[in-house]
């Protein structure tokens, strides 16, 4: 096939799963097959277009997003935290924290690949929520996810998002990246079908950079520390989380293209200066 018969294809895919996964009642086990099987049926076209273009389809896991991390671990400042990713896809990022920390690193995803169960790190082959609902509460120091947010059905985010807050321990941190509504669509539809405003495809919603803070103030986590690149790959992160949270909804209002697609929150604790080593 050619690149474009390969995006027209997956983009039908989707649009029918995306429909499916919607009509499913919140939480079922019927959304959470119809789920697998949409992702399951998708992976070779993803595959195959990485191949077509010489991409790697390895999303979310940019060298950059692993030294963040590290830098809000080093922030924490706690003996073997808990580290736990949200869907964790081809496992570059928990394998690098996982290799390079002292963290206890835990995950999960609808697909595990079998090559994930040999490093050191406990991955649960299972759907985001059913993941958290095992968890117990306060047990988590620092929870990522990237790219998977705008995959759940807007009628379990919320309850979600305060699952995360639950599992979060006080001072713990959640750190999200998910496509900005503001600058989207980012899925299939982008591809197959340039004139749509909206993914249409298995970006379920995208939220804009406003809409994801207001969810963490919901659920009564502070949107904040501010983490700002400095030399390359070294983060500082400090009490500069006001300000450089409304230089992020300035851009995301005024210049779509710069609307941020990543934020972070914590539970229960004032932000605190904290410099890379």
């Amino acid at each position: 096939m050619t690149e474009e018969e390969v995006i027209q294809k997956e983009y039908a895919l989707e649009k029918y799963y995306a429909a499916k996964i919607l009509e499913a009642a919140p939480f079922s086990d019927e959304r959470e097959k119809i789920t697998n099987e949409a992702y399951a049926a998708i992976a070779p076209l993803v595959r195959e277009r990485g191949t077509l273009r010489a991409d790697s389809y390895a999303y979310g896991a940019r060298d950059q997003y692993a030294d963040m991390i590290r830098a809000l671990l080093l922030y924490l400042n706690r003996k073997n935290p808990v580290f736990y990713e949200a869907g964790v896809g081809t496992g570059d990022i928990i394998r690098s924290i996982s290799e390079t920390t002292d963290a206890v690193c835990r995950g999960c995803d609808v697909n595990v690949l079998e090559e994930l169960r040999t490093i050191r790190a406990e991955i649960t082959e299972c759907s985001l929520w059913r993941a958290l609902a095992a968890l117990p509460d306060d047990s988590i120091d620092l929870f990522y996810w990237n790219d998977v947010m705008e995959h759940i059905a807007p009628d379990e985010v919320e309850r979600i998002m305060a699952l995360i807050a639950a599992k979060l321990k006080t001072g713990g941190i959640v750190f999200t990246i998910t496509p900005n509504r503001k600058s989207g669509p980012h899925d299939i539809t982008r591809d197959a079908d340039p004139e749509k405003k909206e993914a249409k495809g298995l970006h379920l919603r995208e939220y804009t950079f406003q809409e994801v803070n207001a969810l963490y103030r919901k659920n009564g986590l502070t949107p904040g520390p501010a983490l700002i690149g400095v030399h390359g790959n070294n983060y500082v992160i400090g009490r500069g989380a006001p300000a450089f949270i409304k230089l992020q909804s300035w851009l995301e209002k005024h210049i779509g293209r710069y609307a941020p697609s990543f934020s972070l929150a914590q539970k229960g604790r004032k932000q605190t200066i904290c410099k890379p080593k």
